[in-house]
């Protein structure tokens, strides 16, 4: 008797459903991709523009960390903003425009030698006035 060769037939069965999981993955990706990654157009440009009140050239960014460790988010609530920043912003009356739920605030502050603005506005119906922006002047 000559000497026994491996039993091979499970891993090529296993080999076998990993190619038709892969290739099942690759084209449901490929075919629905589009309509996955799919922005609406207004939603896309209005994010693209930079608002009335705010410097051309300025960089919108999701969080701003200041000298002593004060952070601002977007997402945070305009209470939480007070509180951490104070109730005056350098300009004494917000630049005010139409939001799709509301209005929006755009405010500037100069707090520990950085500029930036501020975007509050409603995020949700009946919700709370959030930072929807922070911009940074290049």
């Amino acid at each position: 008797m000559g000497p026994r060769l491996p039993h091979l037939g499970s891993f090529v069965e296993w080999m076998a459903a990993a190619f038709v999981a892969t290739a099942v993955l690759w084209v449901g990706f490929t075919w629905a991709g589009p309509w996955l990654t799919r922005v609406p157009s207004s939603v896309s440009v209005e994010a693209n523009q930079v608002p009335a009140g705010v410097p051309g050239n300025a960089q919108s960014v999701p969080l701003l960390v200041l000298i002593d460790g004060t952070a601002i988010r977007v997402g945070d609530t305009q209470v939480d903003i007070h509180a951490r920043l104070g109730e005056a912003p350098d300009d004494p009356e917000p630049q005010a425009s139409r939001g799709a739920l509301g209005d929006r605030l755009i405010r500037s502050y100069l707090r520990q030698g950085t500029r930036f603005f501020l975007v509050c506005e409603r995020t949700e119906p009946g919700g709370p006035i959030r930072v929807s922006r922070i911009y940074l002047p290049r």
